[in-house]
């Protein structure tokens, strides 16, 4: 599967997870993306109400699905960093560089606390209601950000 599945936030956990409607009845698999969305938005001129730009949709965040469930799917944030290897002269520099290791770890999502239940074991608030749209992984993993 390679096409992208709508859904929306449903549920916020805490900082670190949340639930969308989307599960296994969509098709989506644990390991998949999701990607949380602002909504379009006018911006206007506060003296005169005059539209003055549209402003697309951008995204707040990137998460991992990591449980699947009949309609829904916990997802988890996550960054991804990359680190060097340690370099020595006595060995050659292009076999070194196959040695760079990435690190995986959570990272805070920027919510609306009074919205996180708890009930589970670029600077805009997540909101239950958000667009959330998921991707199935790629073969070879890149970093977006």
């Amino acid at each position: 599967m390679s096409e992208k599945i709508e859904a929306r936030v449903i549920e916020i956990i805490d900082e670190f997870h949340l639930v969308v409607d989307a599960g296994e009845e969509a098709g989506v698999l644990r390991g998949f993306k999701v990607y949380l969305f602002s909504e379009a938005h006018d911006v206007t001129d506060p003296k005169t109400g005059e539209v003055l730009e549209s402003i697309e949709p951008i995204r707040k965040a990137r998460l991992e699905v990591t449980e699947v469930y009949k309609k829904g799917s916990l997802c988890e944030s996550f960054e991804r960093e990359t680190f060097p290897p340690i370099f020595s002269t006595y060995y050659n520099i292009t076999d070194q560089l196959k040695y760079f290791r990435t690190v995986k770890s959570m990272r805070a999502l920027p919510i609306d606390k009074k919205e996180a239940t708890g009930n589970w074991p670029s600077f805009q608030k997540i909101r239950v209601g958000d667009k959330a749209v998921i991707f199935p992984p790629k073969e070879e993993e890149e970093d977006e950000e």
